[in-house]
């Protein structure tokens, strides 16, 4: 049997070339961009939460001092209507909840993993835990800490963003 040797034209190699090459380039650019795109919408969302318990922390500071209760649930009720904030908690030193967004923690102290990571730290903490960026920023009066603000951050938003970006 005789082999056919079918013989491309140079034209044909080389637009044949050239279309590879660049959908090869597009590929790893819309790579490189969805990949951006996804850190800079995380580290958004971080940095929303950083802020959220900052402002917390700042503005519970008297009302920690003086253990004002109402004035306390007035501030993480108006933290936790904001979008993407699934909880608020306010603590004391000693760990227990002072004001919360679920007034059935009120009172108590959290033993989980999370609030003990929280409460031990004597710096801002981030820990995700689930769909949730758990931010903690201690509170501290004359150099003492007096208990930390926490705000729970709900990746949820984030997730349909970056879907949104694929």
């Amino acid at each position: 049997m005789e082999t056919i040797k079918k013989r491309i034209s140079l034209r044909t190699a080389l637009i044949i070339s050239v279309s590879l090459g660049h959908a090869t380039l597009m590929g790893l650019f819309v790579y490189h961009a969805t990949k951006e795109s996804r850190e800079l919408i995380a580290e958004e969302m971080r940095g929303s939460a950083l802020s959220f318990s900052r402002m917390l922390a700042t503005t519970s500071t008297n009302a920690i001092l003086s253990r004002d209760i109402s004035s306390l649930h007035e501030y993480v009720d108006k933290t936790g209507k904001e979008r993407n904030v699934s909880y608020a908690v306010i603590e004391d030193s000693d760990g227990t909840v002072l004001a919360s967004t679920d007034r059935k923690f009120d009172g108590y102290i959290l033993t989980d993993e999370v609030s003990r990571k929280a409460n031990s730290s004597h710096g801002e903490l981030f820990q995700q835990v689930g769909n949730v960026f758990d931010v903690s920023v201690p509170v501290f009066i004359n150099g003492k800490k007096a208990g930390i603000a926490r705000i729970g951050i709900s990746t949820d938003g984030m997730t349909q963003k970056i879907a949104a970006v694929k």
